[in-house]
């Protein structure tokens, strides 16, 4: 898999990379709204990189032991590599072009980053592959936001012919969005179709509402569901006049 994006730019001193990387996150902070885009990065550079600045900046390691003369202290770190993330196997299952593993953990194995720090970063050392994902309101406030990491997985069965596809979409969009999304997939006409939840291997529920969100809807993914890699729901997108 490619993962160098762009040349990396010109170095500039760990300090001054820290100073710019503290002022963007607290700009982006400050400012935070749904929709707005963050970046996984792989805990294991990030490290390396508060390793670099921290140490650069104080003159010794951040984990604040002393080493001889320069025996180990941190270099700058080379270009990003997310692809520790990544779950290839389940890539091929999908048909998906990037998967993640499914069992990943913010602060353990990845870090979540706000586009214009992404993109800074991005801009001084290249690598890949660039992973984002959307802030979703969580709450009545505008404030309740969180990061859409894994989005929904679903497995939409086109009856009667038998065809399938396996999408990853916001839990957030309308069942309306669900429809228009299978239909790009199996070449449809919006105005032909159906959507059943289909739960339990049977139809569990016809998804008529087109306003409702698929939260609304009660759309989740669960381990006593149907599962390829990662857990999946299934959907049966029926072709009314097929």
């Amino acid at each position: 898999m490619e993962t160098t994006e762009s040349e990396p730019a010109p170095e500039l001193s760990a300090e001054e990379e820290m100073a710019l990387i503290r002022d963007i996150t607290a700009a982006a902070e400050a400012h935070a709204k749904e929709g707005d885009i963050f970046f996984l990065i792989t805990n294991r550079w990030w490290q390396s990189w508060i390793d670099y600045v921290i140490h650069d900046l104080a003159g010794v390691p951040s984990n604040g032991y002393h080493h001889e003369f320069g025996s180990n202290t941190p270099r700058r770190p080379g270009a990003i590599d997310n692809t520790n993330l990544l779950d290839d196997m389940a890539s091929e299952v999908s048909d998906m072009q990037i998967e993640l593993h499914d069992t990943l953990v913010e602060g353990r194995d990845y870090i979540l980053l706000p586009q214009q720090v992404w993109e800074k970063l991005h801009s001084w050392y290249g690598g890949g592959p660039t992973l984002p994902r959307k802030a979703i309101n969580t709450g009545l406030s505008q404030t309740d936001l969180a990061i859409e990491v894994y989005p929904l997985r679903l497995q939409l069965l086109l009856m009667p012919k038998g065809e399938q596809a396996v999408v990853r979409i916001s839990k957030r969009v309308t069942v309306d969005v669900l429809c228009k999304k299978a239909c790009e997939v199996f070449d449809l006409v919006p105005d032909e179709v159906c959507i059943w939840d289909y739960y339990g291997r049977t139809k569990h529920a016809l998804m008529d509402n087109l306003e409702k969100t698929l939260d609304d809807a009660n759309i989740q993914m669960d381990q006593d569901r149907f599962s390829l890699k990662s857990p999946l729901m299934q959907m049966v997108v029926w072709m009314v006049r097929a």
